[in-house]
């Protein structure tokens, strides 16, 4: 018996199986999947809270000497898209060295070394085929085939689905939903190319004395799309760079399923890519059609739990996949403290999982929407500049500060976090920045020392919470009225917005007042307004979905 087992064999199953040998030095871990020579792979670009965990299982060094560093991303805005010879771009880039590392990794070099660092760990590594999953709480049953046909039985207390798009447990279950507005994704590798050509662009951007703008994620923005090109070192040690296009399939004009499609089509907006393409040789080229679906319920007070890819698909615009998954496995590694110490674990794993769900809304629902401006070079750009703000000066320093996984911390989290609160507060100030574009008001930085909050990273101490939200809220209120300005007579009447900014003092004003200086989740006050009971959730963890016979998947699903 493995106390943990673990189906899949991707990045999620062993960056999970490395967690929880770490955590749990007296549990046995399993891992439970085929690990195929070659597999589609995206995911090379980690972000702070990725590359965070992954040190702090001891992987840094492999990132230090295997991979690139990353200084941040880089967004190219072109202003006459439609005309293929201009080549004048809007550059965002990072305004310094960012506060934490992070890496651009070869995922198949990187994969291959966590599985190592594993079995040197102890985690027992079986590279069957999974044929049956049985649910029983406490004693989860998977029979695998191994490569010589035989048969094996593993039963464990915890169960963890990270299977990927295979989503095992999720489809045994029918815990998927496939949203509307589906998007699709192009991408391969190029080597022995010319990385000069990224440079060769009419830039209007601020000078940059800090770091080498190469070693960034590149994003090109068009029509309902926008193309990756991140650079990273290939097995055999050579310069390779990982490019590729996703694109919302009702709003770009043709589909793209081959390099002919590619060229063709990026060519006609964004001429210094296909220029970097045909300047090296291509290498397995990729495509996913209609890759967005979504879990309505991710951990079970039984023990199961859906990981990574397995429960949710992440739009990759912010480098967001890794570092998502990282905050699941913290929280499920909490779920299974909690539950070891006798502790009821139904509302905690309720929490936990409307605290996920409210982190990917803000990940990916406002990407989707922004897909329609993604060819307006100002109201992409200020779109973007919001979403950041709310994710460097909400969502992460809560994350980091450990609310999305603490009993008490993560009530806190889906109070402030609260998907129809936030999505209802960038809807209004996309409203607004909609009614100001015919103005063409001039472009701010979308990635500042601010919005990007260097402030409370510099320490990163819980204390400064309050004070980061309270900056942040005294910030939005001048943006608002900032816009408003814009609108000329039409912004003194606009009191919708007006009272928007009023209440952004206000807010500012309270947590100033009540919280500086204070841990949110030690504060009745804050205890008192922001956590709710998961009554909803409790509701749909009493539903039937467990009485169904055990999941015989096909024999693709590994």
């Amino acid at each position: 018996m493995a106390e943990i087992g673990i189906l899949g064999n991707g990045v999620a199953a062993n960056l999970a199986a490395a967690y929880f040998r770490k955590t749990f030095p007296d549990l046995g871990v399993a891992v439970i999947g085929r690990n195929p020579p070659r597999r589609p792979i995206v995911g090379e670009s980690l972000v702070e809270v990725s590359t965070l965990f992954i040190r702090e299982l001891g992987l840094g060094p492999l990132l230090i000497e295997r991979h690139h560093p990353k200084y941040g991303l880089t967004y190219y805005y072109k202003q006459k898209l439609e005309d293929p010879s201009d080549r004048r771009y809007v550059v965002d880039e990072a305004p310094a060295l960012p506060p934490f590392p992070s890496f651009e990794v070869n995922r198949f070099t990187f994969d291959r070394d966590l599985r190592a660092c594993n079995a040197a760990a102890g985690v027992t590594q079986l590279e069957d085929r999974i044929v049956d999953v049985e649910i029983v709480k406490g004693a989860h049953r998977v029979l695998s085939e191994a490569v010589d046909g035989s048969k094996r039985e593993t039963v464990c207390r915890w169960l963890v689905d990270a299977t990927g798009r295979s989503r095992v447990l999720g489809r045994r279950l029918g815990l998927h939903i496939r949203p509307a507005l589906q998007k699709d994704v192009f991408w391969f590798w190029l080597v022995d190319f010319d990385p000069a050509l990224l440079s060769r662009i009419d830039a209007v951007k601020k000078e940059n004395r800090s770091f080498d703008s190469y070693y960034c994620t590149h994003h090109f923005f068009g029509r309902g799309s926008w193309i990756w090109c991140i650079p990273i070192v290939a097995e055999d040690r050579r310069p390779m760079i990982s490019i590729g296009i996703t694109y919302r399939k009702d709003l770009h004009p043709r589909e793209i399923r081959s390099l002919a499609d590619f060229l063709e089509q990026v060519g006609a907006e964004h001429p210094v890519v296909t220029d970097l393409v045909r300047s090296g040789s291509v290498r397995e080229t990729n495509f996913y059609g209609s890759y967005m679906y979504e879990a309505t319920r991710r951990y079970s007070p039984d023990g199961w739990f859906l990981l990574g890819d397995a429960a949710d698909t992440v739009d990759p615009l912010y480098s967001l996949g890794l570092a998502l998954t990282s905050l699941q496995v913290r929280q499920i590694g909490a779920a299974i403290a909690e539950e070891r110490r006798g502790a009821p674990t139904a509302d905690f794993v309720a929490d936990l999982d409307t605290a996920f769900e409210n982190a990917h809304h803000l990940a990916t629902h406002e990407i989707t929407d922004l897909y329609r401006v993604m060819h307006d070079p100002w109201r992409c750009h200020m779109r973007m500049h919001l979403a950041i703000l709310a994710m460097f000066h909400l969502a992460v320093p809560l994350s980091m500060s450990g609310y999305m996984w603490d009993p008490a911390g993560v009530k806190i989290f889906n109070g402030l976090m609260r998907r129809e609160a936030l999505a209802a507060e960038l809807g209004r100030l996309a409203a607004l920045v909609d009614a100001a574009a015919p103005a063409r008001p001039g472009y701010l930085k979308v990635q500042s020392v601010f919005s990007l909050n260097h402030r409370f990273f510099e320490h990163v101490r819980e204390t400064d919470i309050p004070r980061s939200l309270a900056a942040l809220c005294l910030y939005l209120a001048a943006l608002r009225l900032s816009l408003l300005r814009r609108l000329g007579p039409r912004g003194l009447v606009a009191f919708r917005h007006q009272g928007a900014a009023l209440r952004d003092l206000a807010r500012a004003a309270a947590l100033r007042a009540l919280f500086q200086g204070a841990r949110l989740k030690e504060s009745r006050i804050a205890r008192r307004v922001l956590a709710e009971p998961p009554k909803a959730r409790r509701a749909a963890a009493r539903r039937g979905v467990l009485d169904r016979p055990a999941f015989r998947p096909s024999p693709e699903a590994s």
